[in-house]
């Protein structure tokens, strides 16, 4: 299947709502197009995630979370209570503040600003879902640079 587009489209109240297609065409014997099927989705949050990450991205986080991401791998158990103080020691190591990097936590592990705690999210989720996350996430802010 390949991507179409990604198209803008306009909502009621002026909102734009971004939408993306892929799609495959069918042809009959002929080589005549006979059938176009796919699907179109949503991807307006994708969208609006990736522009608060670029606002917020800052390289010199980086060593930061490759070292919140170091310490996750040799935790006992990761517990809210764990992470948060992981997280904590961290940030002082670094001398950076909570708002410094949380929104980048958030963003690369939960792909939103707004939802339930991180500590409790990353619990649910486990060490290997994480720390992935958070690599990911790390590499798709490098590649801008």
């Amino acid at each position: 299947m390949a991507r179409l587009a990604i198209v803008g489209v306009g909502r009621i109240g002026g909102e734009v709502a971004y939408l993306t297609e892929r799609g495959r065409m069918r042809r009959d014997a002929a080589g005549a197009p006979a059938i176009l099927s796919g699907v179109t989705w949503d991807v307006t949050e994708r969208r609006k995630a990736e522009e608060e990450l670029r606002k917020r991205w800052k390289p010199e986080a980086a060593p930061a979370l490759e070292a919140y991401i170091a310490q996750l791998a040799t935790l006992p158990a990761l517990t809210p209570a764990v992470l948060e103080a992981t997280f904590n020691a961290v940030l002082q190591q670094h001398g950076l503040k909570i708002g410094q990097l949380m929104p980048l936590y958030r963003l690369f592990v939960a792909g939103r600003m707004q939802g339930p705690g991180m500590f409790d999210v990353s619990a649910l989720l486990g060490r290997d879902e994480v720390m992935a996350r958070l690599n990911a996430g790390l590499q798709h802010c490098r590649a801008w640079a």
